[in-house]
């Protein structure tokens, strides 16, 4: 016997089983077609994901394609380092805030 033989019978004589109570082979129904849309509305939605996705990759390589023909100029201050060399003051900063002199007098 093939599986859709076996399948047949078990389904027949399910049906069968519950002749007696049609409110659970209805239920049994609505249980199987509620299964059926959610796997279809799952694969549906994988595809379109899928494609989605693909589309975004597209679009990345593109802009690290053109990304790639850019020339970044290199940093001037590459080899700066804040703790060695403390940063210049700006122009019309002053340098260092002026110190208070002491104006002792010496007697």
């Amino acid at each position: 016997m093939g599986v859709t033989e076996e399948a047949g019978k078990a389904t027949g004589s399910f049906i069968n089983a519950l002749g007696g109570q049609p409110v659970l082979l209805v239920q049994s129904l609505i249980i199987a077609g509620v299964v059926f849309i959610l796997y279809a509305q799952g694969s549906r939605s994988f595809t379109e994901r899928e494609a989605l996705l693909k589309s975004v990759f597209d679009s990345q390589q593109n802009v690290r394609e053109i990304l790639a023909k850019c020339i970044v100029p290199p940093s001037p201050r590459s080899d700066f380092d804040p703790l060695v060399d403390p940063p210049k003051p700006r122009r019309g900063e002053l340098a260092d805030p002026p110190k208070e002199s002491s104006t002792e007098n010496p007697t």
